[in-house]
């Protein structure tokens, strides 16, 4: 049985096989965009393998009752006003189900408490025609849309933080502090990110700088001894250009190469000169640079410092200071240790990991405890736009929008935890 390690790229591919039948949009012609003709709803699709059931233990009837549950957060939005009826787009919602983390976890059981996940694709399609004059005869052809921007919802999945320098280790992965922003139907946003949760508990919990430091060695570590080697290697290398027949032949090459140029005139050879001396000087600072153990100066010097003042940091460190919660510096770019500083420093990332205990176990494993919207940013700027006309097209995204934005979310959170 293979192990797939990407569950939101096959739920995508699972809505692809819905998608890439719809008709194209034709070659050459005028657009007109059907503001104003009543669409019509794309069948509902529920996506679930046999494989991923047995995985978490569960049967046809369990995956059934997680599909009711989705059509149950699926029908807040189909009976947006917005959608009824349709009109100028054809709307569609399919949903899909499988285990909500990483496969070998489940095949090693190392999951004690197995709920289903999934989620839902939310998207409207424009209606538009295609017209065409030939010999003075003109033809319109209705066509849909065959592209659209969706939006993804994720249900029973703790989203990732933010961040794109995350440790991971045994306990699962180091994220720093999602920023919050605005918020949508009384709940929070995280940027491109709603969460959605009843149950009181956080979906982050800080990370002690004892577990980031322990993160952090052990994912440079191996970095570090590569760096080993190759300024060992760049020394060997210096070492072999400095060596005295080494000088003395490269400086016979490079006079032999002026010399030729003696016929062109002293100009000329001088110009030749510069260029080997050039040559020379710039390959000598590049092995230098290549063979320091300067953190100032060289890359790989300072992954080295870095492991080892981590290292040092972590012995010397406090039992009281080691459950503390970690932070980074906001610039850890030329940073020769890991870049912790102390919470509260100004600008610094505190670090997260998932919440261990926010899943209500005693709940069944059906029941949606979280959703999360995501990838609708995008749509909003054109939502605040306007509405589209017929000639500017973007109906579709302007459509999806306003039905997520407007939609009862205090009755889609009464259908999380219960």
């Amino acid at each position: 049985m293979a192990i797939r390690s990407s569950i939101r790229c096959r739920f995508l591919l699972s809505l692809l096989l819905l998608v890439v039948v719809l008709p194209a949009r034709a070659g050459q012609g005028t657009l007109r965009f059907l503001i104003n003709e009543p669409g019509v709803w794309r069948p509902w699709h529920f996506n679930v393998s046999d494989q991923d059931l047995r995985l978490l233990g569960m049967t046809a009837a369990d995956g059934k009752a997680f599909e009711t549950r989705l059509k149950q957060i699926a029908d807040v939005f189909r009976s947006s006003p917005v959608w009824n009826p349709p009109i100028g787009v054809d709307p569609l919602i399919s949903a899909s189900a499988d285990a909500p983390g990483d496969y070998s976890a489940y095949l090693k059981g190392a999951v004690k408490y197995r709920q289903i996940a999934g989620g839902l694709l939310m998207g409207s399609f424009d209606r538009y025609e295609v017209i065409r004059r030939e010999g003075g005869k003109e033809t319109r052809e209705h066509e849909i849309g065959d592209e659209t921007s969706l939006i993804e919802f994720s249900v029973n999945r703790l989203p990732r933080g933010a961040g794109v320098n995350n440790l991971q280790d045994a306990a699962g992965t180091i994220y720093e502090q999602p920023t919050r922003t605005e918020d949508i139907g009384g709940f929070p946003t995280y940027g491109d990110l709603l969460v959605v949760t009843t149950n009181g508990r956080p979906v982050w919990t800080p990370v002690s700088r004892e577990r980031f430091l322990k993160a952090f060695i052990a994912t440079h570590k191996p970095d570090a001894a590569n760096a080993e080697l190759y300024i060992a290697a760049q020394q060997k290398q210096l070492d072999a250009f400095l060596a005295p027949a080494a000088v003395a032949a490269r400086q016979a090459k490079y006079k032999a190469a002026v010399d030729k140029l003696a016929a062109k005139g002293a100009a000329a050879m001088e110009h030749e000169r510069r260029y080997w001396e050039r040559d020379e000087a710039d390959t000598l600072a590049a092995l230098k640079k290549g063979a320091s153990h300067d953190p100032k100066e060289s890359p790989m010097a300072r992954v080295i410092a870095g492991v080892k003042t981590a290292e040092s940091d972590l012995a010397a460190m406090p039992p009281a200071e080691r459950s503390a919660p970690a932070c980074l510096a906001a610039d850890r770019g030329n940073h020769t240790d890991s870049g912790l500083v102390a919470m509260g420093t100004p600008g610094c990332f505190p670090l997260v990991a998932h919440n261990p205990g926010f899943f209500d176990t005693r709940l069944p494993p059906t029941v949606p405890q979280i959703l999360t919207a995501m990838q609708f940013r995008d749509l909003e700027k054109v939502w605040k736009k306007g509405r589209p006309t017929e000639s500017t097209g973007g109906l579709d995204l302007w459509t999806t929008y306003e039905v997520f934005v407007k939609a009862d979310w205090q009755k889609i959170a009464g259908m999380i935890g219960k």
